[in-house]
């Protein structure tokens, strides 16, 4: 959900509707993405729907921990996105607060599959 909230509608100008994959790339071209904090955001930004897909595919391969980080770091990028738009724009669409609220689940949920024990029984 985090990745699919990043391709909505994040701010508008005039006509022009911009997603936070666009703002991200726009950030960039002006030269705003400078040093290590925003670098690493805008790379987690880009790389976002592949770490999605990643813990869909250990969501099908039943590797629950995995899930969780995978999870928790979709979050994070998606709560740090969040955070960014809403000090750097208006964030005035529809974009932002559902992905709020998608990253804040995907961290909720991950952590818990982090820290849950296995219901794995394993003979030795």
């Amino acid at each position: 959900m985090v990745a699919a909230a990043a391709a909505l509608p994040w701010h508008r100008s005039g006509e022009v509707e911009r997603s936070a994959f666009e703002l991200a790339r726009a950030a960039d071209s002006l030269g705003l993405v400078t040093g290590g904090p925003r670098r690493l955001l805008f790379v987690c930004l880009a790389v976002l729907p592949l770490v999605a897909a990643l813990a869909l595919a250990a969501a099908v391969a039943d590797r629950p921990r995995v899930v969780g980080v995978m999870s928790c770091i979709v979050g994070g990028v998606g709560l740090a996105s969040v955070a960014v738009a809403a000090w750097a724009t208006d964030a005035s669409e529809v974009g932002p607060p559902v992905a709020a609220v998608a990253a804040f689940v995907a961290v909720s949920c991950g952590t818990s599959l982090v820290l849950r024990r296995s219901s794995h029984v394993r003979h030795h």
